[in-house]
């Protein structure tokens, strides 16, 4: 955690309101979200980290709305992921459930060189007397993804952060394809090889049927000409 010792960052950008809000931070570094804690902690303001790790989604919710309710500022990454493409994703819609739960702001905010920069905050209370469905969550949702797009500068994607993050870069997926070409160039020549074999083993197996057939004609021939000439001079075996 040296990292953490050494930063200085402040809060620029628009002035954070008095009240308690809930302050959305954009990921474009896995340590984005502590260093926008710690510097909302240098100005004097109480925060608390809302994440996963911390339990389950209720839990979470739970805990946030009782932090709000004492007067702390909620730091929250609505994205759930960085995204390494340089873009917004689909936020979830937590951050709105629990904006319209409380009746505080959303204020959009995002890291820059260990600053943290606050956008103008997200009112979100033309949404309250309408029944919190999920497309009315969604549509919340948006306005701070919108918010976020104006601070920030970047483009909005409509998916998940996981899906941008596991989008495979050309030099990754270049060679994914050709290990794929590979194995399947292994596979055919396994095949190949099994088929080969099965076809001489089967080969040889009728070969020797063949013979075994043939030796039985033989026989078979002997016999009826030893009988033949037995029973020209009066001998009938078995008589």
């Amino acid at each position: 955690m040296n990292w953490l010792r050494r930063s200085h960052g402040q809060v620029t950008g628009q002035p954070l309101p008095a009240q308690p809000v809930i302050v959305a931070v954009h990921l474009s570094s896995r340590h984005d979200l502590a260093t926008a804690e710690q510097c909302l902690s240098r100005m004097g303001r109480k925060t608390y980290r809302m994440s996963e790790p911390r339990g389950t989604r209720q839990h979470a919710h739970v805990e946030a709305r009782e932090h709000l309710s004492e007067g702390r500022t909620v730091v929250m990454a609505p994205e759930g992921l960085r995204s390494w493409a340089g873009q917004i994703h689909r936020l979830e819609v937590e951050v709105a459930r629990l904006a319209l739960a409380t009746g505080v702001l959303v204020v959009p905010a995002h890291v820059s060189d260990g600053n943290l920069v606050l956008g103008r905050p997200v009112d979100l209370s033309r949404h309250t007397d309408t029944p919190h469905s999920y497309a009315v969550l969604r549509a919340a949702t948006d306005d701070i993804a919108l918010a976020l797009c104006d601070l920030t500068g970047l483009t909005y994607q409509d998916y998940p952060a996981v899906r941008g993050d596991l989008r495979p870069r050309p030099l990754i997926w270049l060679s994914r394809v050709r290990r794929q070409r590979r194995d399947r160039k292994k596979r055919r020549q396994f095949e190949q090889e099994r088929l080969w074999q099965e076809s001489t083993l089967d080969a040889e197996e009728l070969a020797r049927e063949e013979e075994k057939a043939r030796l039985a004609a033989q026989l078979q021939a002997r016999k009826a000409s030893l009988a033949d000439r037995l029973a020209e001079h009066g001998i009938h075996p078995g008589k």
